[in-house]
């Protein structure tokens, strides 16, 4: 799944930086730089904060690696409004802004003290950063969120049936 995400963004990233919490030699096949999460497995700020530290660019386009229909569009379209803005964030009209994300690496660096504090809350941490939250067209896709294996088997199936 993650190569699929991968290779749908190629052309429009120059670097690429994987944080992972686990599975990180799986994740170093695909040839890029591979990151453990410094606070573990405590969600997708402890990957955002990790990167952030880690990142030789001012910008982080943080993509979740559960999404892999994700439209590489949308990153086009978060720069464009990122003027005077430290963190944009795509949203559509059905769920709650979360990814894809734009963000100051500097921003995201300062993640340590919400971890440390015990907030894990993307949403939460996104409104306290004054996120600008960009709507997406409505055939843009924000993906699929394959969390579980039924998550999983329709993702595949909608897969093979994109192949025939």
């Amino acid at each position: 799944m993650f190569r699929q995400i991968l290779d749908a963004h190629r052309s429009h990233l120059l670097a690429w930086l994987v944080s992972a919490n686990r599975d990180l030699d799986l994740y170093r096949t695909a040839g890029h730089r591979v990151i453990a999460d410094a606070a573990g497995s405590v969600g997708p700020l402890s990957g955002i904060a990790t990167a952030a530290t880690q990142a030789d660019t001012p910008w982080l386009y943080v993509l979740a690696g559960d999404s892999p229909q994700l439209d590489p569009s949308i990153l086009t379209l978060l720069a464009k409004h990122r003027g005077g803005h430290s963190a944009l964030v795509a949203q559509n009209d059905r769920d709650p802004p979360r990814f894809p994300l734009l963000v100051k690496t500097d921003v995201a660096a300062r993640l340590r003290d919400n971890l440390l504090g015990g907030s894990l809350s993307l949403g939460g941490w996104l409104a306290s950063i004054g996120a600008l939250s960009i709507s997406v067209p409505p055939t843009s896709s924000l993906g699929t969120n394959v969390n579980t294996p039924e998550d999983l088997a329709r993702w595949r199936a909608l897969e093979k049936s994109h192949e025939t």
